[in-house]
């Protein structure tokens, strides 16, 4: 999952890529706030709540600026509100301490590294179908194309969807004919339209 620190709390979107719905484990944690997380190899266990007003709001807005693709679910989840969680370590040693530590009780984001991404790629070509949709939401709110490219032709659907929507919007026609020739009927569709004018 894509995450960021702040201060010494996780903090995760239930984003749901922008889905009309909540995801599946945020009725998990509701039903059972104590978690353990997992990261860049260590192990411990948070307590989640979701936050709402002022914290609420500071934090959903410093998702967006780290990742555009929240910006462009508010459009897309039909009035959905996107739940923010806020984990907060239960034991001394936590994943976030030891990924960010800040010298002084001034708060600090940390998004994800270049490392976690690495680790990604690395799960996603051995074919872990969570890495994947990891990845690609990461470089759809980048606007990542190269690595969108890559997820396509590890077979994944949802990066070829990204793909000839960007490539549609853009009218770019050799994208979308490299799109038809993987098997996207979308990006057929998409071609015929252009071309057909």
């Amino acid at each position: 999952m894509l995450y960021f620190t702040d201060g010494d709390r996780v903090v995760l979107m239930a984003s749901n890529y922008g889905g009309t719905t909540h995801p599946a484990w945020l009725y998990n944690v509701r039903a059972n706030p104590e978690v353990t997380m997992f990261a860049r190899g260590h192990e411990d266990r948070y307590r989640g709540h979701e936050s709402n007003g002022e914290e609420r709001d500071r934090l959903w807005e410093l998702a967006k600026r780290l990742t555009r693709g929240y910006a462009q679910y508010e459009g897309t989840t039909e009035g959905r509100t996107i739940p923010v969680l806020v984990f907060s370590p239960v034991l001394a040693g936590s994943v976030a301490r030891q990924a960010h530590s800040a010298p002084s009780a001034k708060r600090e984001v940390t998004p994800m590294v270049e490392s976690d991404r690495s680790i990604l790629r690395e799960l996603a070509e051995s074919g872990n179908a969570d890495a994947i949709d990891q990845l690609v939401e990461l470089a759809a709110g980048r606007g990542d194309l190269d690595e969108l490219r890559r997820l396509a032709d590890l077979g994944s659907l949802d990066a070829t969807d990204v793909l000839v929507e960007l490539a549609g919007e853009r009218g770019d026609l050799d994208e979308l004919r490299r799109l038809a020739d993987l098997g996207s009927s979308d990006a057929l569709d998409v071609l015929v339209e252009l071309t057909s004018d």
